[in-house]
């Protein structure tokens, strides 16, 4: 249950983020799509907190799960991209990627110590 409550306040971490990024940047494809991952995270995560029989079912804890693990895998690739093929680094990116690693885990973690 502790996890889903850091989960929430990692994503609304992000979504600030990439406000202040939006405010700043022209292009500003992915980062929606980041935004809207980071919203969705928060509404489940406290949908989990406020009905936690909804952990209960096995479809709504893995969908979760699959969701945050695609997410780090995309983050995670988009940074390789930005490394080995632009050869700089935005550090709002970085931040990003780092933040949706941390809910993956903490989401991975979580659903280890519910399953124990």
């Amino acid at each position: 249950m502790h996890h889903h409550l850091i989960v929430t306040a990692l994503a609304i971490i992000g979504f600030i983020l990439l406000w202040h990024v939006k405010s700043i940047k022209k292009e500003f494809i992915v980062e929606k799509a980041y935004m809207v991952y980071y919203v969705g995270i928060s509404i489940i995560s406290l949908v989990a907190i406020l009905w936690p029989i909804t952990l209960t079912f096995s479809f709504f804890a893995m969908s979760h799960f699959i969701i945050t693990g695609f997410a780090a895998v995309v983050s995670l690739f988009f940074t390789f991209i930005q490394l080995f093929g632009r050869e700089e680094l935005c550090k709002s990116c970085l931040a990003s990627t780092l933040i949706i690693i941390g809910i993956f885990l903490f989401m991975a973690f979580g659903m280890e110590s519910a399953m124990m």
